[in-house]
């Protein structure tokens, strides 16, 4: 038995343009065209990529034409791993590549850290849920990164919630309280 399908999403952090073009075309190549992006912006949230990437950083969420089944999730992380290893200058990422899936009802996105409300999958991986759908929007929770609780990329999720519904690709619960 598999889970309800999801739509894949993609965090990408890049220093500058153009690594976020060559992040774009890399994951494209990977998992199929991007169905949607959200404006990239400066990323203000943190300092915590800067000693590594810069401080001149964007980021950007990218939503793919793609579905999947959210058990591939961990297999993808460690993929997008080696995608920034590959393309690293002088052992420091160009491009930090979080990915996740988008349901009816919510948002988890994969990340090599363990932490208390992580769900570990195996391999190093763990899913962490980042935001849940709730009286008709999405929601962070306390542990949720700020920029994902930005406006513009909670409109973003939105969106992408409302296509993948219209589209009738999505699973997930509906209910939305």
């Amino acid at each position: 038995m598999s889970a309800s399908p999801a739509v894949l999403v993609a965090g990408v952090l890049a220093a500058g343009e153009e690594a976020l073009g060559a992040a774009t075309s890399l994951m494209e190549a990977s998992y199929g065209p991007v169905r949607m992006a959200s404006q990239a912006a400066a990323f203000t949230w943190t300092s915590y990529y800067a000693a590594e990437m810069g401080r001149e950083l964007t980021r950007q969420f990218l939503a793919f034409e793609r579905v999947i089944d959210p058990g591939l999730l961990g297999r993808i992380k460690l993929e997008t791993g080696v995608l920034e290893t590959e393309h690293a200058r002088a052992g420091r990422r160009v491009f930090n590549l979080d990915p996740g899936y988008l349901t009816l009802s919510s948002l988890v996105v994969a990340s090599t850290k363990e932490a208390s409300y992580r769900v570990y999958l195996g391999d190093g991986v763990y899913a962490q849920p980042m935001l849940v759908y709730r009286e008709k929007e999405f929601r962070p929770l306390e542990w949720t990164y700020p920029d994902y609780c930005d406006p513009a990329h909670l409109a973003f999720f939105e969106a992408v919630r409302r296509d993948g519904r219209d589209r009738g690709v999505l699973g997930g619960c509906e209910r939305s309280g």
